[in-house]
């Protein structure tokens, strides 16, 4: 008796495995149309986008990350996830759903062959199933389980789009082509083909604050009678300046810049991308602080002032400490009338340290030269208002006028001094009857 496992199902088999092939491609096919049917429009609409804006590299690749994943996705609904591996069960079971007559045969026959060491049930019973069905395999019709009809519709979808990208690509090929690079390799900087061509003589411009500057711009093919600069500084909109084309070019002339800002030029049907300006301000005083040592007859401790316009005494010495809030690479100290001063820097280049004695009042400032570019800066103009030392005044108030003084009677004297700085001492002198001159000390009251 033979038994069911030794049963060769060959031709079952191939007529399975066909199915399950037939299948796959038809899975893959209808993912890839659908994909083709959402990914065509998606660029058109891109490419339209990029053209009408000219996005950056980043809104290139959003519009690129926004196609594929669309695209994708809907690909992966429609056939893509229907994909999957071989399974001979399933596979009878979908070649029977297309031919009524066989009353799960091919199903039975397969499990028949797959089971191992079976026990119990007819051998007999088993032997002929799987023999009737090898019989019957010869007569199925695969293309009949698994149809292709289904593509006709998306298939005529697609090719009518394509028909649109041929028929976009011989009207414009240029244009095209540029779509196709700018969309799908968002980082390569490449412009639309256009009749007019503009080329910037600058670019990218970094300038000092306050400095002018001239943007030109010169144009080739067919050359517009007038042109366009649109200029944006932070986040507001833009704002449009017409110019005249001469000799065909244009120019724009920045009196003062004052902070950065973007511009664009646009002639014809050319356009610009936009090209940054950055404006370098001057380095700015951070925090200021003066120590001041007085001259040694004012008997006065040290005192530290934040702030670089003040009044000290004459013969004060000054020690100026200077933070700023950017780096430089020199400085240098200017005082009206004499000769420019070099500053020792820190290491990070942002503190200033140095010392001088004052004398006479001046006006004063400083010259920073900025590390990244280079620039020279003039920082505002302080004034040092030096106080020079006043002769005390003294004043007798008693008596209030001369008098007759009688030899051993005592004589009061009282004396008024002032001075702008503070009284150190008092001393009266006198001489009787024309010898020598005595000097007697006075206790100074406060009001003295």
């Amino acid at each position: 008796m033979t038994s069911a496992q030794t049963t060769r199902l060959d031709k079952l088999d191939t007529r399975i495995r066909s199915v399950w092939g037939r299948g796959v491609t038809l899975h893959l096919i209808t993912g890839l149309l659908i994909f083709l049917r959402w990914a065509i429009p998606l660029f058109l609409i891109g490419v339209f986008i990029d053209w009408m804006s000219y996005m950056p590299t980043l809104g290139r690749v959003a519009i690129l990350i926004a196609l594929l994943t669309v695209a994708c996705y809907r690909a992966w609904r429609g056939g893509w996830r229907h994909l999957g591996p071989f399974d001979s069960r399933r596979m009878a079971l979908q070649l029977e759903s297309h031919h009524g007559d066989l009353n799960s045969l091919l199903v039975s026959a397969i499990q028949f062959r797959d089971i191992e060491n079976a026990s119990g049930g007819s051998d007999e019973m088993r032997d002929m199933t799987c023999r009737v069905a090898e019989e019957a395999a010869p007569g199925l019709r695969p293309e009949h389980a698994v149809p292709y009809s289904g593509l006709r519709r998306p298939g005529i979808v697609v090719m009518m789009l394509s028909g649109v990208i041929a028929v976009m690509a011989v009207m414009n090929g240029p244009f095209m082509a540029v779509g196709a690079i700018r969309i799908f390799c968002p980082w390569v900087t490449i412009a639309y083909p256009t009749n007019t061509q503009i080329r910037l003589e600058q670019g990218e411009l970094v300038l000092k604050e306050g400095d002018s500057a001239l943007i030109k711009a010169s144009f080739s093919g067919v050359v517009p009678q007038d042109a366009s600069i649109s200029i944006r500084t932070g986040e507001g909109s833009a704002r449009k300046i017409d110019l005249k084309v001469n000799n065909a070019s244009c120019t724009y002339t920045i009196a003062s810049a004052s902070r950065d800002f973007t511009y664009r030029v646009k002639a014809g049907d050319g356009r610009t991308d936009w090209h940054k300006v950055r404006v370098i301000p001057a380095p700015r005083v951070k925090h200021a602080n003066v120590d001041v040592a007085f001259p040694a007859y004012l008997a006065r401790e040290k005192e530290s002032i934040e702030a670089l316009t003040l009044t000290v005494p004459e013969g004060s010495k000054l020690n100026w400490q200077i933070t700023l809030d950017r780096p430089i690479s020199a400085a240098t100290f200017l005082r009206d009338g004499e000769e420019p001063v070099a500053l020792q820097l820190s290491e990070d280049g942002r503190q200033v340290a140095f010392a001088q004695g004052v004398m006479a009042s001046s006006g004063y400032s400083f010259s920073w030269v900025e590390k990244e570019h280079g620039f020279t800066f003039t920082s505002p103009r302080y004034y040092l208002q030096v106080a020079s030392d006043q002769a005390p005044r003294v004043e007798l108030t008693s008596p209030e006028s001369n008098l007759v003084a009688m030899i051993g009677r005592p004589l009061s004297l009282a004396v008024r001094a002032q001075d702008d700085h503070g009284i150190g001492s008092t001393a009266v002198a006198y001489s009787v009857n024309q010898r020598d001159e005595k000097v007697v000390e006075l206790k100074l009251s406060p009001q003295s």
